[in-house]
Formats: structure tokens, sequence, C-alpha cells
């Protein structure tokens, strides 16, 4: 129409033709943006299934209870060269009984390893003092203080007062129990003297 060229319009507009001078060489036509499509949110995840313990087989749980249990330390017996023995707490027991049984337990042990110690190793009288346990014994020539201390495990240990503090009664046995055994030796010999000869030589210049 009049040397018009037309085409058909994209958005039927202008009865559905547009009309463009021969002489067009291209024509950019702008297109109707489509509105943005919204993405459906994403599925919810379902939370995990609680866990029972009440389900749990008797069989594990017996298991779980028996590793939760400490078990109970063990206590060493005492040990003098290749020889051990023990002495334990007896529940109720009476001072002098538990004295007196722990003293010949101790003193039996070591006459059986062959520690020296005198003989007349026995108990005079309860200490005078506020020291709890303790008793006097003759021990050779001298007058010790003996106690008895619980140890670990219920095991009874027997200590020898001295100065200001407490021995081991084994550790005491093996220090002075020769020495002692020898001056009891001498003392009962008659008259309880020590006689020592001394021989001069005299030389001639």
């Amino acid at each position: 129409e009049d040397g018009m060229v037309g085409l058909a319009s994209p958005d039927k507009s202008d009865g559905g033709i547009w009309w463009f001078p021969p002489y067009a060489s291209a024509l950019v036509v702008p297109l109707p943006e489509e509105p943005p499509q919204e993405l459906p949110p994403p599925p919810a995840k379902e939370p995990p299934p609680p866990i029972e313990l009440e389900r749990l087989p008797s069989a594990l749980s017996e298991v779980m209870e028996e590793e939760q249990v400490p078990e109970q330390p063990s206590a060493e017996p005492f040990r003098v060269g290749d020889f051990s023995f023990e002495c334990w707490t007896i529940p109720g027991e009476e001072d002098v009984a538990r004295i007196e049984r722990c003293v010949n337990t101790f003193v039996n042990a070591l006459e059986a390893a062959d520690v020296a110690m005198p003989d007349n190793i026995r108990r005079i009288q309860r200490c005078s003092s506020e020291h709890p346990n303790c008793f006097v014994y003759n021990f050779g020539t001298r007058r010790v203080h003996m106690a008895t201390r619980g140890a670990e495990g219920g095991r009874l240990m027997l200590v020898v007062r001295c100065g200001g503090g407490y021995m081991d009664f084994i550790e005491f046995a093996r220090r002075h129990g020769s020495l002692e055994q020898l001056r009891l030796q001498r003392k009962a010999e008659p008259g309880g003297r020590e006689v020592v000869r001394v021989t001069s030589v005299l030389s001639k210049g």
C-alpha cells in the first residue's frame, strides 16, 4: 500500500499489520517482558524419629551397667625378701587383740624370712600418752611404742614410734633387730658385763 511494506505485528496492534518504508533493512521490536516465575519453596525436612532407650536390648543395657562399675583396687601384700604376708582388719576387734595379732603376724613373717630379732618382743602396757592404739613393747634392751594403722584395702600396718613420727616395723626390725638380739644375749650372760682385754707390746730400744 503506497509503496509501504507491511509486516504482521507481534502484539496484533494497528490492525495486526505494521507498515514500513521499503528501505528499512531491520527493525528491532521489543518483546513484552514476562513476569519472573516464583520457584516453589523446598519441601520441609521431617525431623528424625526419636530414639527410645526403653527399646534397647536388655543384654546391651546390662553390659553398659557393668562397664560403669569401677573395679576395687587390689592391695599388694607385704614383702620381706622372697616372703610375702598380709594382715587384715577384723571389724569389732578390740585394740589389745588387734595389736597382739598384728605383732605376732609380723614377727612370725620376719622370722620366716631369717630376719634377726630379739626373742623378748612382748607387750608391757598401754601407752600412757594420748596416742591412739599405741602400746609399749619390749624389743631387746629397748622399750618401743607400737601401733596399728589402717592401709589401703583394709590391711593393717604395724608401726614403731621414733622421735616425733612413726617407722614401719619391718624397716625398724631390719635396722635394729640383730643389734638388739646381740645386746640381749650379752645382758643374759653371767655378770652381765662385757670384758675388753687390751694387750700392750713394748719394744725395747
